[in-house]
């Protein structure tokens, strides 16, 4: 056999090893749920969730592009603010929020662009707030939800940092109105058709070689110091967003400009004497989690303590409910295989909503 044939046939060779690799992993993975499973490429066999979710069977979402129809609060946010499993929106704070208020709900989404890179409207908060139904028909609330490693990429709102802005009479809370409408939902782990898995497997297969060889990778393995907290395969392990570990160079001057950059948002909000304005900042899944690292040098990583320290700031401090339900053990507050929340965390966020408005002061 010459030397051409026998190049041809090695070929052929790898090609075929590379089918079978590829429609081998393609068959073994379970279907792509999780957005770190996604980016990093991770299997869902080990990071996917176990135990039982539970969603809303039906209910309103209110998901508007510009504030051009009234609702009582109008949200501003990322997409903590666009719950949701299998593709739904199906989970979210805001639907636990409206039945237990009665109050109506809607969503702007600050993204001009989420991939590769996160970027906000830079002039959406100035378009709302000087729409014609803003003006005319203001809502009652008005909710500002960042997650907390993208403060620093908000858009800069023009203001000279200090409360110049309050408000005539605050919202009418009622609680629990209507309990909500959950029923459960199981993670899918049979595979769909085969070429929507073939994706997902190429990218898993990619992953697992680069990983030893490219040190900048997008989602992170951090050792957990218990198995507990989540219900996946590989519990003592968490995947950890890269630029969750930008915060810990965040300095006092730099959380400085952004307490400012939020006051000013509230003042240009709250100028009607009608909206109360409020952010909620959403804290990072490897800061909900840090005190249950083995790597301490990430213990008690959140802002946000630092940011709420302003009183002038109307900051609801939903990270404290969150972190009560993980130091009691809870599993799946935030998902394995996601940077996201369960619907508990979901339902921790909309009753630490509800309470800091019926203890806001004033009348």
């Amino acid at each position: 056999m010459d030397a051409h044939k026998r190049y041809t046939i090695s070929l052929l060779v790898l090609a075929m090893v590379g089918v079978i690799v590829l429609l081998s992993a393609s068959y073994y993975l379970q279907p792509l749920s999780g957005d770190m499973t996604r980016v990093g490429g991770y299997a869902e066999n080990d990071y996917g969730w176990n135990l039982p979710q539970r969603v809303f069977a039906n209910g309103p979402f209110l998901h508007l592009s510009q504030y051009d129809q009234y609702a009582d609060v109008l949200v501003l946010g990322d997409s903590f603010s666009f719950g949701g499993l299998d593709g739904s929106v199906n989970m979210t704070w805001q639907q636990f929020f409206s039945d237990s208020t009665g109050l109506t709900v809607a969503t702007i989404n600050h993204y001009t662009k989420f991939e590769p890179i996160a970027q906000y409207g830079p002039d959406l908060l100035y378009k709302i707030v000087n729409s014609e139904t803003f003006q005319n028909n203001p809502p009652k609330l008005f909710i500002l939800e960042v997650i907390e490693r993208q403060l620093d990429i908000l858009p800069i709102w023009a203001g000279n940092c200090q409360l110049g802005h309050t408000i005539e009479h605050k919202p009418d809370i009622k609680q629990n109105p209507a309990p909500p409408n959950l029923v459960e939902f199981n993670r899918k782990t049979k595979p769909p058709s085969l070429q929507q898995q073939i994706g997902y497997a190429r990218k898993y297969l990619y992953g697992l070689v680069s990983k030893h060889w490219d040190k900048d990778q997008a989602v992170y393995q951090v050792e957990m110091s218990t198995p507990k907290l989540f219900s996946n395969k590989l519990s003592d392990k968490l995947l950890g967003y890269k630029d969750d570990f930008k915060i810990l160079t965040w300095n006092d001057q730099y959380l400085s400009n952004i307490r400012c950059n939020l006051m000013n948002a509230q003042n240009l909000v709250q100028k009607n004497g009608k909206t109360l304005f409020v952010a909620m900042i959403v804290p990072d899944k490897l800061s909900a989690y840090s005190n249950y690292l083995k790597d301490k040098s990430y213990v008690n990583t959140s802002i946000i303590d630092r940011l709420a320290a302003d009183p002038s700031l109307n900051l609801v401090r939903i990270d404290r409910p969150l972190s009560k339900l993980i130091d009691e053990g809870v599993v799946d507050v935030y998902l394995p295989n996601d940077m996201h929340w369960g619907y508990r965390g979901h339902e921790a966020a909309s009753a630490a909503l509800v309470q800091y408005l019926v203890e806001f002061p004033g009348k």
